[in-house]
């Protein structure tokens, strides 16, 4: 489990950086944050490491939309919004660097707090998992 947050979190910040020769944007109007960006971020990767765990046959893409509808209302922001941010913060290198890098502590940090050890209590995996 946590070579693949590590593995997939590289992954996807390789593929951005790779794809993305655009010059740097100026800022938009509705610029998100960049700390809240990165919380929107890693719970982005979790939400996609969940929905990759679901059965081939379920129905992943009704959840995907439960899931991306939840995170968009609890942070407060549309899907044009976050593009446009993620837009602006990615057409610099150094933005996009500084951004993944704080994903990947915080993912860490969330990795730690529920992973620390082997043997966890079945109350805090029913938590995780819910």
């Amino acid at each position: 489990m946590k070579k693949y947050f590590l593995f997939l979190s590289a992954i996807l910040f390789c593929c951005v950086v790779a794809c993305n020769k655009k010059q740097f944007q100026k800022k938009p109007e509705n610029l998100i944050p960049s700390d809240k960006i990165t919380t929107i971020i890693s719970d982005i990767l979790l939400i996609e490491n969940a929905i990759n765990g679901l059965p081939p046959d379920s129905c992943r893409i009704r959840m995907m939309n439960i899931y991306y509808l939840d995170l968009f209302t609890r942070y407060n922001i549309t899907k044009e919004q976050f593009q446009k941010s993620m837009d602006y913060y990615l057409s610099n290198e150094g933005n996009a660097l500084k951004m993944f890098k704080a994903v990947e502590m915080e993912l860490n940090d969330i990795k730690n707090e529920y992973f620390e050890d082997d043997e966890m209590d079945d109350e805090k995996r029913i938590t995780i998992i819910s």
